[in-house]
């Protein structure tokens, strides 16, 4: 048994010694109306399918106590606006489980039409290419190891680099386009070992636990989401429990760690909070990845009331996380060769939420992020000791105060409007040794006459690749002389000189600037069957001193009582990396990158707890930055500079079939064909387009799954009370108080890639001026991942197991392509069969 295993074991084991069953739980929340926030009294709270419910107070809120442990379907409703349900809601023994209701006024004509649209939450402002999920369909689904980022990937048109990255990418874009907010905090990244000025990385920091609800808008979003190209993820998180103190102990694949959470100053308050250290230590060795990440990271949530009108909410996010790399040979390593790298990031924001009037309702929040890279490149010498060539320690800080206000007018007419004034901060420490190019001879194969030297490109390939490609063994003879061997043939081949590419370069500054973001938005409902959503966002940035216009439009038809027509405009302004504009005066004078999205969507019901989604888009890209390198005739030259030469688009069709788990069972197809081009910058005369690196062209993914609810039956009652029942309620497949299974199945066609041509004499590969880029594609992907979950209660707590078998088939998906300097290459695979097991344990 591998050791990791081992982990997943003892839960189990808990739970075949612990088979009484106990108290009771209760369901407790708020109704808020979901644009003013404002309290909602006489509000109905019912579950359905039975005679259980309550009224909320004169704060809006409610409880509904004395609840068997299992799963419930609550809604609430009230007249004038739509009900809304939640699915899938557990009760927890002794626990009470918080819920928080963000009802939508309802068009009057309709009330009784919107019962059947209850099932899926929707955004009041949104009227496109929008999901949103909760707690338990993040719990739930296959595949995405209890990550909200990954989840999102059941999405159409939504892909991720590889499954070693975490990076969201949506229609065709490139990382770094999508802006995350948490609780009105804009978070640069929230993952570990982010990829500087572009995001990413493979573990997310956010806990699932402390998720209310994630809301992913794929494109054309409106005027108060600003500062990014592509898309949106609006993370809600919940409060802690106001009732007693409660303490969870998990384990997945973001870490094993802790949640607490409670009330203080007699209720008025709440907290939530949690640390999670990494174990992949324990698992990595054996999947293939001679790199072992090691991270940690801690999180916390403070609710105060001052009164029922105002609310304080602090937010705190951190995490440190390093990496060593000793094997530059290795395709894992992306051709590093011996990096210490480490970093560490924070989030924090301080949110003050008034409710001046029944109409009236404001925010102000101030939030800093902060971003460290330590890294350290370096050879190791004979003597063992390090020759250090590259190190970058870069720090990248974030100040923000953001405020605003929303006033609604009447029933149809609501405004919302904000500004935001940012202070950056960069302080940049980077530096790199000079560059050179080795200059390599090679000998014939088994020359009688002694040492004959190749010449040209076609001795090359003709006598010496096969030698390289098929080589049985290679030995370093002395510091600048190899032999390889294969077949009973030698080649020889040795290093007798270098060019210098680029001298030593220094990047040693701090600077300061600002960015201010403003914005208004008005929704108006001129009749019964139309809503109309129009604002403006602008986007000031003084470092580069533009001044950036976005017109944003939503407008949604409601052509019969179960379908809308829905249109959305949107312009998008980005700024390029804080590392691109700092760079002397060309970064200086680089305008903001930015898109024009248009989407045209139809959405029916087919059932109440069925959706179906048909878009259609457009994403034209304008001043996309490229270096001065990229516009040259030789892409080896690598002396810097930037423009904003570059441009593409993304267009494609969507379809997205979506059922909830009202009943048993629960499920997603989603299938998307697009094209994704960006301009040939290459190419002055004319304009040319070429695949761009993320244009997979279709891309499908089928999820499902299947809950038991045992502890409703007799016979398991009767099972679990057999003296042998603790012998084997620890097997995955066993039955338990819930079991649920889960399984997803992604395609993603092959990704583009540019051929390379190998430079025998200096032992380098590069891309050849002349020809088009990304004429080839690497091998389709597919993986199909299987998920168990078994749920456990307890007297005094509840055990949830699960084991998500990723990648079932070992299917041999590329990551990459690795070139190597003997003019060999090498597939580097992403990740092969994993089972990643977990539980959370909640007492």
């Amino acid at each position: 048994m591998n050791k990791y295993m081992r982990w997943l074991v003892i839960p189990w084991l808990f739970m075949a010694t612990t088979t009484l069953r106990g108290g009771t739980g209760s369901i407790a929340g708020a109704v808020r109306d979901g644009s003013t926030q404002q309290p909602l009294v006489g509000a109905n709270v019912v579950i359905l399918g039975t005679d259980l419910g309550a009224a909320t107070d004169e704060r809006g809120n409610f409880i509904i106590p004395n609840l068997e442990p299992g799963s419930y379907h609550v809604k609430a409703m009230m007249i004038g606006y739509e009900p809304e349900i939640k699915l899938n809601v557990h009760v927890m023994p002794e626990r009470q489980t918080i819920l928080t209701f963000q009802l939508a006024l309802s068009a009057v004509e309709l009330e009784a039409v919107q019962v059947t649209r209850s099932f899926f939450k929707k955004e009041p402002d949104v009227f496109t290419s929008s999901r949103t999920v909760d707690l338990e369909e993040i719990r739930s689904d296959p595949g995405g190891a209890y990550d909200i980022q990954k989840m999102m990937q059941s999405l159409p048109a939504v892909v991720s680099g590889a499954d070693q990255e975490n990076e969201i990418i949506v229609r065709g874009g490139a990382p770094g386009e999508n802006l995350f907010v948490m609780d009105e905090i804009e978070i640069p990244n929230p993952n570990h070992f982010g990829f500087q000025g572009s995001g990413g990385g493979p573990i997310n920091m956010v806990n699932t636990e402390f998720i209310d609800q994630v809301e992913l808008i794929a494109g054309a979003f409106p005027a108060q989401y600003g500062g990014k190209a592509s898309s949106v993820m609006d993370i809600q998180l919940r409060e802690g429990s106001r009732e007693k103190f409660n303490l969870d102990m998990e384990m997945s694949m973001a870490g094993f760690g802790f949640t607490t959470e409670g009330p203080f100053a007699n209720k008025q308050g709440s907290y939530l909070a949690s640390v999670r250290k990494s174990y992949l230590d324990l698992v990595i060795k054996d999947i293939g990845v001679s790199a072992v990440p090691e991270y940690w990271n801690a999180q916390a949530k403070v609710v105060y009331d001052l009164n029922p009108q105002h609310k304080f909410i602090f937010n705190l996010l951190y995490g440190e996380d390093g990496i060593e790399i000793r094997d530059g040979r290795n395709p894992y390593t992306r051709g590093a060769e011996n990096v210490d790298a480490g970093g560490d990031q924070y989030s924090w924001g301080l949110l003050l939420k008034s409710l001046w009037s029944k109409t009236l309702l404001t925010r102000l929040t101030l939030y800093q992020n902060m971003n460290h890279w330590n890294t350290d490149v370096f050879n190791v010498k004979v003597d063992q000791s390090r020759q250090r060539y590259y190190y970058n320690h870069d720090r990248e800080e974030e100040l923000a105060l953001k405020g605003d206000l929303l006033k609604r007018f009447s029933r149809n007419l609501e405004v919302n409007t904000g500004l935001q004034i940012k202070q950056v901060k960069v302080d940049y420490d980077t530096h790199s040794d000079s560059s050179t190019r080795d200059i390599y001879w090679y000998s014939k194969p088994r020359s009688p006459e002694g040492l004959q030297f190749i010449t040209s490109p076609e001795e090359f390939y003709g006598e010496i690749f096969p030698i390289i490609a098929n080589r049985d063994s290679v030995i370093q003879e002395s510091d600048s002389l190899w032999a390889y061997y294969w077949n009973g043939q030698t080649v020889r081949s040795g290093l007798v000189g270098h060019d210098t590419v680029f001298g030593e370069w220094t990047r040693d500054r701090v600077e300061t600037f600002f960015r201010v973001n403003s914005f208004v938005s008005v929704k108006w409902r001129p009749t019964a069957r139309n809503v109309i959503n129009a604002g403006l966002h602008l986007y000031y940035t003084e470092i580069n001193d533009q001044l950036s216009v976005e017109p944003r439009l939503g407008w949604s038809y409601k052509l019969t009582e179960s379908t809308n027509l829905n249109l959305a405009y949107g312009k998008h302004y980005q700024l390029p990396a804080y590392t691109v504009l700092i760079d002397g005066e060309s970064g200086r004078q680089l305008r903001n990158k930015y898109t024009e999205q248009v989407v045209l969507g139809l959405e029916r019901l087919v059932g109440p707890d069925i959706r179906a989604v048909v878009e259609i888009y457009r994403k034209n890209y304008h001043d996309l930055v490229r270096t001065n390198a990229d516009t040259t005739a030789d892409p080896r030259d690598r002396w810097g500079g930037f423009n904003n030469a570059g441009s593409g688009y993304s267009q494609g069709i969507e379809f997205f079939l979506q059922k909830k788990l009202a009943q048993r069972f629960w499920g997603t197809v989603s299938y998307s064909h697009y094209i994704a081009q960006a301009r040939d910058v290459r190419v002055r005369d004319r304009v040319e387009y070429y695949d761009w690196d993320f244009d997979f062209r279709d891309v499908a993914t089928i999820t499902g799954g299947y809950k038991f609810q045992f502890h409703k039956r007799p016979w398991y009652q009767r099972l679990k009370k057999r003296p042998w029942w603790p012998a084997v309620a620890w097997l995955p497949l066993a039955p338990a108080d819930e079991f649920e299974i889960g399984v997803r199945y992604r395609y993603v066609g092959g990704k583009p890639v540019t051929p390379k041509t190998y430079d025998f004499i200096h032992g380098l590969w590069y891309i050849d001026p002349t020809q088009p880029l990304n004429t080839q594609r690497l091998r389709e992907y597919q993986r199909l991942d299987i998920m168990i979950i078994q749920r456990n209660f307890f007297k005094h707590s509840s055990l949830s197991v699960f084991i998500d078998i990723q990648n079932v088939f070992n299917t041999d998906n590329i990551w990459d392509i690795q070139y190597n300097s003997d003019g060999t290459k090498t597939e580097v695979l992403q990740f092969k069969t994993i089972p990643v097991g977990g539980f959370i344990w909640e007492f």
